[in-house]
């Protein structure tokens, strides 16, 4: 059985005498950064666990934003499905280091080890957070720009899909996503690398609707208004803070799978489960493919969505092109 404990001592050990002795670190993209005791950001809370998509660019600019490789990023709900897919693409694209966040510490020492062992040592690291937290949030920017001396990439994936604790689900989906978007406009704009991309992960139903999943709905289409308004041209060329938003379709996760008996009665539980169940089926790794596309080429404020295996992007239309006149008042 793995021993935490072991683990935490080592890992103590390895910051201790190996990187924390050296005033400056270079990493192996060339920048160097001075090095701190970031592990006082996080406190006692943080125990140190270190250890083919198609392209539809005919009418829309495909100018690169961003190269992900040598790039630091944080992802939320990094431990375990989509979010985990999203850190194996970024790795393997070149990413220099993923953080991978989330609540439950146990599945995300296993995700770290699963990386590292995929990746190499230090390529990815797990940071105990619930988005829920502002303090909790805030610590993980300051500890990863201090360690890092920059974090390019948010990833806001955490979230549930639970309409019987819907005040939960609020929290998480709608303010957890808040939270990361006002820490990164905080922070990337002043940091080594100016500026960066925020990634706000929402759903198809937070373009569509269904009946059977009112508080979801809801929740993933907040993300779009949000993405849309912080995503202002303007905004990106004051700050240079990027922010898109990707909807994944129907994909094979435990938040799919787990989401009948949590719907607001057993009835719309199984009609939702039917309903989604009926649309295209995919894997979690085309959408970690489809997120790397986004990042690198993503427009300040553009929606997209990864159904399907594959990465369409979406156009919202003007409000005066579908309303019609009823009467005058």
């Amino acid at each position: 059985m793995f021993d935490f404990k072991i683990m935490i001592a080592i890992s103590k050990f390895v910051r201790t005498n190996i990187v924390q002795q050296r005033s400056i670190v270079v990493n192996k993209c060339g920048s160097s950064f001075g090095i701190e005791n970031c592990d006082s950001v996080l406190g006692a809370r943080y125990h140190g666990y270190t250890t083919g998509i198609k392209n539809y660019c005919s009418d829309i600019p495909c100018k690169k934003f961003m190269d992900v490789k040598c790039k630091i990023a944080l992802i939320t709900g990094g431990a375990s499905g989509i979010g985990l897919a999203i850190a194996d693409s970024l790795l393997a694209a070149g990413l220099q280091k993923a953080y991978l966040a989330g609540r439950n510490s146990h599945r995300g020492v296993n995700a770290l080890l699963y990386m590292n062992n995929k990746f190499g040592e230090g390529r990815c690291d797990f940071i105990p957070l619930d988005v829920t937290n502002n303090k909790q949030f805030e610590d993980a920017f300051k500890y990863i720009i201090c360690r890092e001396g920059s974090m390019d990439i948010l990833v806001n994936n955490a979230g549930m899909l639970n309409d019987k604790s819907w005040e939960s689900e609020f929290d998480t989906n709608v303010k957890g996503v808040i939270s990361g978007t006002l820490l990164a406009n905080k922070y990337m704009p002043t940091q080594k690398n100016k500026g960066g991309v925020v990634v706000n992960v929402t759903s198809i139903l937070g373009y569509d609707t269904n009946p059977y999943a009112p508080g979801y709905n809801c929740t993933k289409h907040a993300v779009v208004g949000l993405t849309r308004s912080f995503g202002e041209p303007s905004k990106f060329f004051s700050n240079k803070v990027r922010h898109i938003a990707i909807g994944p379709g129907v994909t094979g996760t435990a938040l799919l799978h787990e989401s009948a008996s949590k719907m607001l009665t057993d009835e719309w539980g199984k009609k939702l489960l039917a309903s989604l169940y009926s649309l295209p089926y995919q894997s979690t790794e085309p959408v970690g493919r489809g997120t790397i596309y986004t990042i690198e080429y993503g427009p300040p404020g553009s929606l997209w969505v990864i159904e399907d295996s594959m990465l369409l992007r979406i156009l919202p239309p003007k409000r005066i092109t579908y309303q019609y006149k009823v009467k005058d008042l």
